[in-house]
């Protein structure tokens, strides 16, 4: 069967039965979080915030970001 036709059948059903088969097919894409790369963006994110609460990091306003990356991008 072509990938024309599947995409026929599925527009053929209704709404709730279509809707179903595309969460399906976009959980088979979204790939499995590795333990491991997501234990270390948490290190990360501590590291960071740690940063953050002993002032060695100053924050900026996101607006004053967004207008230092439009100067930065053009």
């Amino acid at each position: 069967m072509k990938t024309e036709e599947i995409i026929a059948l599925i527009n053929d059903l209704p709404i709730k039965q279509s809707a179903k088969i595309a969460t399906a097919i976009i959980q088979g894409l979204t790939p499995t979080p590795d333990p491991e790369v997501e234990e270390a963006w948490m290190d990360e994110v501590d590291r960071r915030a740690a940063e953050v609460d002993s002032g060695k990091v100053k924050m900026i306003p996101g607006e004053e970001f967004m207008k230092r990356l439009r100067e930065i991008t053009g």
